[in-house]
């Protein structure tokens, strides 16, 4: 249930931060009525599991951390010292790409072309739940290991935050990963990789979300069911989590200059851009300094995709980078210029005859216009 509250949060962050404000004072009010009776009619005290008191403070890179505090470090993330590297050494990384738009390391494979042709059918059809679930079949019944490939690729880019479980796109992504190794399909792993970094950076945003709300309450009514045990060891998931994807995007980033390859390197920074928008949506929630440093992250992780896209001069992955860059801009509130760059996006998409982009930013746009965030299924 609490997974749920956390994805119904990231998809509904204007009404977010009018309700927290809203149920604060609310369960201030109860808490102080509460602790009047308490006093009134009885003559003794309560101590909480563990000591819930303070406010929120600065002081790590995760929300909630020791002694129920807010934790945003102060000093540079990994992915920051990361993307920060990257800038530096952007002109030099870039001349040692291949430019050349050449095939996929699976096609020096053996492909089953019949199977492979059923999952370029459904990629034809268009993302929905029973294009997944069509999908989802034929990756447990082919044996052919390229189309099982192209088929957790395709899940992985058709993922909705309210109907997907992040669980099992991360062991579809390790699968997908080992099955990479056996036919050498580095390209694909590194995309793989960045996936999988960016589903547990999701899972990471989730429970720190949960976790903070959960705290944020029993602060303010001076009570907690979590004990001090429970308690840490959330703490010691949120950071193992933090690292696992900062290990995924590093590897991802390690084997596209080991083969040279721009797709998957500018891809990598695309994902890095967008976990990190993901992450920025929770943490300013929370009114979290850290929040403003993800949606600077955000910003120049996109510029980075871009820059590496541009070198090789491919238009078509610079206007999926608009695309899911301006996705981040409407959370940073930013939905004029959202609105720019999805135009951009469409005249690049019209002139490559790429329908599929050109409708997904039409409909992104018409939810920048109006607002609605679709149900589970509505695409």
């Amino acid at each position: 249930m609490l997974n749920d509250i956390g994805k119904w949060a990231n998809e509904n962050q204007g009404l977010l931060t009018i309700i927290i404000p809203i149920l604060l004072i609310f369960f201030g009010w109860i808490s102080g009525l509460f602790k009047w009776i308490f006093r009134k009619f009885f003559d003794k005290k309560q101590t909480p599991s563990f000591d819930v008191k303070g406010k929120f403070k600065a002081e790590g890179h995760i929300v909630i951390g020791n002694n129920n505090t807010i934790i945003l470090d102060s000093s540079k993330t990994s992915l920051e010292k990361q993307v920060e590297e990257m800038e530096a050494n952007l002109t030099e990384v870039t001349n040692r790409l291949e430019h050349d738009q050449v095939d996929s390391d699976v096609s020096q494979s053996r492909v089953n072309l019949e199977e492979y042709k059923k999952v370029l059918d459904i990629l034809e059809s268009g993302q929905s739940l029973e294009n997944k679930a069509r999908l989802r079949a034929l990756y447990y019944t082919t044996t052919d290991k390229v189309a099982q490939i192209q088929i957790i690729l395709l899940l992985a880019e058709w993922y909705m935050p309210q109907e997907d479980n992040e669980e099992d796109l991360i062991a579809l992504c390790d699968e997908g990963i080992a099955l990479a190794d056996e036919i050498n399909a580095k390209q694909e792993k590194a995309v793989l990789l960045a996936y999988k970094g960016n589903f547990i950076s999701i899972q990471f945003s989730n429970l720190d979300f949960e976790t903070a709300s959960s705290n944020l309450i029993a602060n303010q009514v001076g009570i907690s069911l979590t004990t001090k045990e429970q308690h840490d060891e959330v703490v010691r998931k949120l950071n193992s989590l933090y690292e696992s994807s900062d290990k995924c995007f590093k590897e991802a980033e390690k084997l596209a200059k080991e083969i040279n390859s721009y797709k998957a390197l500018g891809f990598v920074y695309r994902q890095i851009s967008v976990a990190a928008g993901h992450r920025y949506i929770h943490l300013k929630a929370f009114g979290a300094g850290m929040a403003e440093g993800e949606k600077q992250l955000a910003k120049r992780a996109f510029r980075l995709s871009k820059n590496i896209y541009a070198s090789a001069n491919d238009e078509l992955e610079i206007a999926y980078t608009y695309y899911n860059f301006a996705n981040q801009l409407r959370n940073f509130g930013e939905t004029e210029e959202a609105k720019r760059l999805l135009e951009e996006a469409k005249s690049i998409a019209l002139r490559y005859n790429e329908v599929s982009l050109v409708n997904a930013a039409n409909l992104l746009s018409d939810r920048i216009r109006t607002g609605y965030i679709p149900d589970a299924g509505s695409y």
